[in-house]
């Protein structure tokens, strides 16, 4: 019988969204798993795992496209969990792009998991604009697009309410949460069979903010406020304000704020039930089981640093 194996490489698999992808991928018997990251000592032991069940764990930089030639010969499908600068995000997945353009790959996952970003227009936010350019490139190259809304990371939306929750408002507006390890798990199922492609749109939990402050306060004991930090209107000239200063970080955190709290981003059509064996995690079990243990690496300080002039640019 012919082999009936889906070949994937995961790119990024070391980042905290790139592991529990993999990881949840190898769990899935019809997924040859295989992995593309920059420095495989950052996880031996994701390396090992990856190899241990017949995948490779294959060095390479998607900015360097000299160092990925051919990574994605013999691959079905590539999932990029990249973050970072446009030269990354935009012309590191290209380079990746073009490789699996040559090699024949079907399908390809973007780096996409957020809100509903694809209810945006470009000009709106740095980050959005990359995911939304490399969008329009992915879906008129050929390959199968299989693009990924999840709403706010759990991990992160508590990591960036450590003492109070902050909305702007409507204390009533729902937000879509979902763990990545939820994530992770969507994503290997869909990819496990060939034929998905597409808009992917999942949610662990939908919650406003009043709800979340009332199931957080009543399981841990504390007594986080709500804070009303004014209008959309107000976020929005915050985000442009902190920009003209030069205080990147800012805007870009409060740009990324828009459309969550406005609802703009909001998944309105979701496919969970077409997953019906995955039961994801509720904001009560998250905080019941994982608030406070989890670590959590922001990314945003760091590729600002990075893309200052880009941000300013854009």
């Amino acid at each position: 019988m012919a082999d009936q194996s889906i070949s994937v490489l995961i790119v990024g698999a070391t980042g905290r969204l790139g592991e529990q992808i993999t990881r949840q991928c190898l769990k899935r018997p019809n997924l040859r798993v295989n992995i593309l990251v920059r420095d495989p000592s950052k996880n031996k032991e994701l390396c090992q795992e990856v190899e241990k069940a017949g995948g490779k764990c294959i060095q390479g930089d998607i900015t360097k496209p000299e160092t990925i030639t051919d990574c994605t010969k013999g691959i079905h499908t590539v999932i990029s969990t990249v973050i970072g600068s446009n030269e990354v995000v935009l012309d590191g997945q290209k380079n990746l792009l073009d490789d699996a353009l040559k090699n024949g790959v079907k399908r390809f996952v973007p780096s996409d998991f957020s809100f509903d970003i694809f209810n945006m227009n470009l000009g709106e936010h740095y980050f959005t604009d990359q995911r939304l350019k490399f969008r329009i490139l992915l879906d008129n190259s050929g390959i199968l697009p299989l693009h990924v809304s999840n709403g706010f990371f759990m991990e992160a939306y508590f990591y960036l309410n450590p003492d109070k929750f902050s909305y702007w408002e409507n204390i009533d507006q729902k937000i879509d949460l979902t763990m990545q390890e939820d994530v992770g798990k969507y994503v290997a199922a869909a990819v496990s069979n060939p034929n998905r492609w597409g808009d992917l749109k999942i949610v662990g939990d939908e919650k406003s903010t009043r709800e979340i402050v009332e199931i957080f306060n009543k399981i841990t004991g504390k007594n986080f406020k709500a804070v009303n930090q004014g209008t959309i209107e107000d976020l929005i000239n915050f985000s442009k304000e902190m920009k003209k200063q030069g205080k990147l970080y800012e805007s870009i955190q409060s740009g990324y704020a828009i459309p969550v709290y406005s609802g703009k981003g909001k998944i309105l059509k979701k496919d969970n039930n077409e997953f019906p064996d995955i039961k994801p995690i509720t904001v009560e079990e998250f905080v019941k089981k994982y608030y406070g243990k989890i670590e959590y690496d922001f990314p945003i300080p760091h590729i600002v640093d990075k893309a200052r002039d880009e941000i300013l640019a854009s």
